[in-house]
């Protein structure tokens, strides 16, 4: 069974060099904007075993990407 995806449009701008030193932003979307990655308590969020796993791939691209220096998660 294959499932096809609506096309989407780039929101990249046709005038910016994308390979020059910049910040970049990653959003994970879940569906019906669920909390899923685990709570907040005390204004700190707690992970549960979701929200570990995106912890941990988030580590792990600095080791796979070499070129990146990662700010705030």
């Amino acid at each position: 069974m294959t499932h096809h995806l609506p096309k989407q449009n780039s929101i990249r701008l046709n005038e910016y060099n994308y390979s020059k030193p910049g910040y970049y932003y990653v959003t994970i979307c879940t569906h019906q904007k669920q909390h899923i990655f685990g709570t907040v308590k005390n204004d700190e969020m707690v992970l549960n075993d979701w929200g570990k796993i995106v912890q941990n791939e988030w580590d792990k691209t600095i080791q796979l990407r070499h070129n990146l220096d990662l700010d705030q998660f």
